[in-house]
């Protein structure tokens, strides 16, 4: 029989068959995460270690292992939650909307800002590779999950590529279909990198975080086949609510 433990059942464990209690219990976690819609703070490892009657380094194996498989997550001084897998995001320059973009039901996107401004501000002329002071477009949108704000997108494209840029195109799929179908350009090519750093005290305010809390940064830019930069910008994330998926061939 299952056993109930403030809003988590736990099957338990089969000390007869062999299989590493730690391997056990990672099962019986990731099933009872499956199955619950609502707990999503984890009984602690001590609790854990009492329940299954093994001793807290066998739970820690088990929930360090869930942690690295993107289902649980860790803050200092508070607990062990679950992640919203629905937050996944997985990263190339066209599909990382595809779930903002599915009709799935919570989800929304957001133009915050569509505006000209001038690639002296923030770096942009160094991203852009572009004279300093050139017109640019400066986009920043939001991603929501359930009214959250999950992520913030900011992107800078030149003023000659964007000037028929409309909000529509914003929120209707990735800038990258607006330079094929609207403009013509082909993207050849992108950088990506990915970083974590303390929020400013704007991205603290958008994400409702307090300033100087850890977020997740994707940096970007695109490419067209004559070398010349089509966009660029990043997205910032909540770490705690964000798998960043990449797929790597040889």
């Amino acid at each position: 029989m299952s056993v109930p433990m403030t809003g988590w059942r736990f099957e338990p464990l089969d000390r007869s068959s062999g299989v590493p209690l730690h391997r056990q219990i990672r099962e019986r976690i990731a099933g009872a995460v499956e199955r619950s819609h609502s707990a999503r703070l984890l009984p602690s490892d001590r609790e854990l270690s009492a329940l299954f009657g093994v001793s807290r380094l066998t739970v820690r194996q088990a929930v360090d292992a869930l942690v690295r498989d993107g289902v649980l997550y860790r803050v200092q001084g508070r607990g062990t939650f679950v992640r919203d897998a629905s937050v996944a995001e997985r990263v190339t320059a066209t599909t990382f909307l595809q779930p903002w973009l599915s009709g799935r039901r919570g989800y929304r996107l957001a133009v915050d800002e569509l505006t000209r401004a001038r690639a002296e501000q923030e770096g942009i002329a160094r991203w852009l590779e572009c004279a300093p002071g050139a017109e640019v477009v400066r986009v920043r949108r939001s991603r929501f999950v359930e009214e959250a704000r999950v992520a913030v997108d900011v992107r800078f494209l030149p003023f000659d590529l964007a000037r028929s840029l409309t909000v529509a195109d914003v929120t209707g799929g990735p800038l990258t279909n607006y330079l094929v179908k609207r403009v013509g350009v082909q993207v050849a090519r992108g950088h990506m990198a990915v970083l974590a750093r303390p929020a400013d005290a704007e991205e603290a305010r958008l994400l409702n975080l307090r300033p100087g809390d850890p977020v997740l940064v994707r940096r970007l830019q695109l490419r067209s086949s004559t070398e010349r930069v089509l966009l660029a910008g990043w997205s910032i994330y909540r770490p705690e609510r964000t798998v960043l998926e990449f797929t790597v061939s040889g």
